[in-house]
């Protein structure tokens, strides 16, 4: 995801990047059907998609922490949810 306004944040303001979100959508719909997050991992890898930052994919990046909203499935971001000063 990247921020609008030439690399300045702007809070509230989001912008949809295309390849990234059918990635995030991928991760969605396998793990619903039932793919566990190390095996959705292990295909995105195989697959040749990079993962954040350009480095592989791992069942941490998928999954995360609940606790701590960490992972694309415990984000919430990646369900539409953007949470500003919440105590941890």
């Amino acid at each position: 995801m990247k921020t609008l306004n030439a690399g300045t944040v702007t809070p509230g303001e989001r912008e949809l990047v295309p390849e990234e979100a059918r990635v995030v959508e991928r991760i969605f719909r396998d793990f619903v059907g039932g793919v566990s997050p190390k095996q959705i991992a292990k295909n995105l890898n195989r697959a040749g998609v990079a993962g954040p930052f350009g480095g592989a994919w791992s069942p941490s990046t998928i999954y995360g922490n609940g606790k701590r909203g960490t992972g694309i499935l415990n984000s919430e971001l990646y369900i539409g949810r953007l949470v500003w000063n919440l105590p941890r």
